[in-house]
């Protein structure tokens, strides 16, 4: 009989293929960074959230419409296709660019529709702050690169708990 369940519970995970979870990889830096509204954004804010980061220059042209592009590909498909529960989705998109103002910011983000508010199905921030911040974060805690110049689109996923997935 064990035998049977056995071979039946074989043939179940076989058949419906459960959902893979992402690895863990590490935990996410913190920070403080300003977004396009000019409040402070923090790594604190998405606790209980799953967040989607993309690390981009302000402008660089085919490869940011890249970036731009899949990020509101998220952002539409998580709210129409997925089911998160009571769990929220936001989205970041970190500025590689020195220092933006929330002017630069906010120009960035109206031209692909992002939407900082709480009211929103999923919150879009983008976000900048000194070349020192943007080291320290991306550079050091995310692992990816820095250089606006030579740019290659990089995404993160982190889930509530602050892990990097």
């Amino acid at each position: 009989m064990l035998f049977a369940v056995i071979v039946a519970s074989a043939m179940a995970f076989a058949l419906f293929k459960p959902i893979k979870v992402l690895p863990r990889v590490r935990l996410a830096p913190g920070y403080a960074l300003t977004n396009q509204l000019g409040d402070a954004v923090t790594s604190e804010d998405g606790r209980g959230t799953i967040t989607v980061y993309a690390f981009a220059p302000l402008d660089c042209g085919d490869a940011c419409d890249e970036v731009d592009d899949t990020m509101r590909e998220v952002r539409e498909r998580a709210a129409a296709e997925v089911d998160l529960g009571d769990t929220r989705l936001r989205m970041v998109t970190v500025v590689l660019d020195d220092a933006p103002t929330p002017t630069e910011l906010a120009i960035a983000a109206d031209r692909v529709g992002a939407d900082a508010g709480d009211d929103a199905a999923v919150s879009w921030h983008w976000v900048g702050g000194t070349e020192a911040q943007i080291d320290n974060v991306v550079g050091l805690g995310f692992r990816r690169s820095t250089d606006a110049e030579d740019f290659q689109p990089s995404y993160a996923i982190v889930d509530g708990w602050g892990v990097i997935r």
